[in-house]
């Protein structure tokens, strides 16, 4: 029996009641406004591409944040806290949904957070970590030279957004060898891959560290401890995180993840962004400002087609024109904004006439920082002054 084989039983009043109060109850706690984000936490689908199965995002670094200091504040509780370093790590596929910049609400996190996870914490030693990264990056399948676009076609709902720790991969490297190094933060030198007996202390969801995704050697592993639901975790290290009730520390990406493949060195790149009027036509030639990842206005034009060119730094970006906009996901790495194909729609941003998209006015730079401007009649008076100067030592000689 399914869902069509009962379209036709009635419905009970009683029933029918209850539910609507149900409903209704539950809308007003999925409106709950958490707090506001000045840029969008990337994470579930950007088009058909689910980005933190693929990259390092924002959404991913805060989760593995949140992850990790609630596993400080537990080992802290227990008397343990300064014994191991602590890392964390939130498989790609847990993360379903982005949080678009503006308010967060109790719906954006549920829907983010819909599996009510625990976290878990697990002792695993540099060699262990080596061998979980190397899943994390099993799906790569080779990084371009020039824009540093990785070349896979497919992602892994297992690939890691991580915290306490930075992980360069080799997209181009034979797999089980695609991970060049791991260094915990605070540190300089990479772990010792084959290192079996220094401790670190691994905090996850159950699903990860009980071997979900191929991270067996993970679920081999005793459990050391609990630090609470996922959900409730997320929520709580958000609000620690607010200031004047917006998010702060998450604009952009910590470069946590860094792909490295043979011949590719980090750079800036060239977005290309479709700027179109509001009946969806392309605006050639036109004056207008944008923010990157939520910070100040930037003016720019677009060119005969309507393309606005922004030169940006190596990594993800999120943009916009208008505030009252969501913002669209630009990355040289996932591709968004350096090409189009059948995993990748053009960036389109609309232009609004209302002025909030207009250009800004630039302050002045270079000498007139250092030489500002003098009125004319202090230098009449400063000109006489000094010639009465040079009259009066003329006649002293």
């Amino acid at each position: 029996m399914g869902p069509a084989d009962l379209a036709d039983v009635p419905s009970t009043a009683t029933v029918a009641e209850q539910l609507a109060q149900v409903e209704a109850s539950q809308t007003e706690l999925l409106e709950e406004t958490v707090g506001s984000t000045p840029t969008t936490l990337w994470a579930g689908q950007v088009g058909v591409v689910a980005v933190t199965r693929l990259v390092e995002t924002n959404y991913g670094d805060f989760t593995a944040d949140a992850f990790r200091s609630a596993a400080e504040t537990y080992l802290q509780t227990l008397g343990t806290d300064a014994e191991f370093p602590v890392i964390a790590v939130e498989n790609g596929g847990g993360i379903r949904a982005m949080a678009p910049n503006g308010d967060i609400t109790m719906g954006d996190l549920i829907s983010a957070f819909p599996f009510s996870n625990t976290i878990y914490l697990k002792k695993v030693t540099p060699s262990v970590l080596y061998e979980v990264m190397e899943v994390s990056g099993s799906a790569l399948d080779g990084q371009d030279k020039e824009t540093g676009m990785l070349l896979q076609q497919t992602n892994s709902g297992g690939f890691l957004q991580i915290s306490g720790f930075t992980v360069v991969f080799d997209p181009d490297g034979e797999a089980g060898s695609r991970v060049t190094s791991i260094t915990l933060d605070g540190q300089t030198e990479p772990l010792n891959r084959e290192d079996t007996t220094t401790e670190i202390m691994m905090a996850g969801n159950n699903y990860i560290m009980s071997g979900g995704s191929d991270y067996t050697m993970l679920g081999e592993l005793p459990k050391y401890g609990e630090a609470g639901g996922e959900l409730e975790t997320v929520q709580t290290y958000l609000e620690s995180c607010l200031k004047d009730g917006i998010l702060e520390g998450y604009a952009g990406t910590g470069n946590r993840i860094q792909m490295r493949g043979e011949g590719y060195e980090p750079k800036d790149y060239t977005a290309s962004v479709l700027i179109a009027d509001e009946s969806g036509e392309p605006l050639s030639d036109q004056e207008l400002s944008y923010r990157v990842d939520g910070g100040e206005r930037q003016n720019g034009v677009t060119d005969e087609n309507g393309m606005l060119q922004i030169t940006l730094s190596d990594g993800a970006h999120g943009i916009r024109l208008a505030d009252t906009q969501q913002e669209i996901y630009v990355d040289n790495y996932s591709g968004f904004g350096i090409t189009v194909d059948e995993y990748r729609e053009q960036p389109v941003l609309t232009f609004l006439a209302d002025g909030s998209c207009a250009p800004v006015e630039e302050e002045q730079t270079g000498e007139n920082e250092s030489f500002p401007v003098v009125p004319a009649a202090v230098i009449v008076i400063i000109a006489a002054a000094a010639a009465v100067v040079w009259k009066k030592r003329q006649n002293q000689k």
